[in-house]
């Protein structure tokens, strides 16, 4: 399981991040395979979270000697119904991602290059601990679901953080 999603972790950043992607694709064998396919620049909004509005500290913070080698990317969904209610999330609870992509697809950058984002809380993976300090985290806007007694019922939640 863990490979499995280590290589869903690196299709990602690479299609976010790389000028050639990885595309996955599927042989007529039944094995899944990747290469690696020209594709347009994607459109990645600037739009920096501003440290002045977080209700609690900061919501981000430049890197520290020993900080930013970047070894992999956590990602999250919000919880949330818009973008902008996830940016009053940010603010209202001092925590931050990198990157996140709205539902419609758009990706906005929260934070500089160079920069810890705060999604990562209290974590460690592989040997690593606050896991903030060396990986990108990427948010995608999502309003979770409804649980109904222990099954989710795939009914889109009206929760609204604020």
């Amino acid at each position: 399981m863990k490979k499995i999603i280590s290589f869903i972790c690196f299709v990602t950043y690479s299609q976010i991040f790389c000028s050639n992607p990885l595309v996955l694709e599927k042989a007529t064998d039944g094995a899944i395979f990747s290469r690696q396919q020209e594709v347009e620049q994607l459109n990645i909004v600037d739009d920096i979270l501003d440290n002045s509005q977080c209700k609690s500290g900061v919501v981000w913070r430049p890197f520290e000697e020993g900080e930013g080698d970047i070894k992999g990317i956590v990602l999250h969904y919000t919880v949330t119904q818009t973008y902008e209610l996830t940016k009053r999330a940010y603010y209202n609870a001092g925590v931050s991602a990198h990157y996140t992509i709205n539902f419609n697809g758009v990706i906005f950058k929260n934070v500089p290059d160079g920069a810890i984002a705060f999604h990562a809380g209290a974590s460690g993976f592989d040997g690593n601990i606050s896991l903030n300090r060396f990986y990108v985290g990427i948010e995608q806007v999502h309003p979770g679901y409804v649980e109904k007694g222990k099954e989710y019922t795939g009914v889109w939640s009206n929760t609204i953080l604020g």
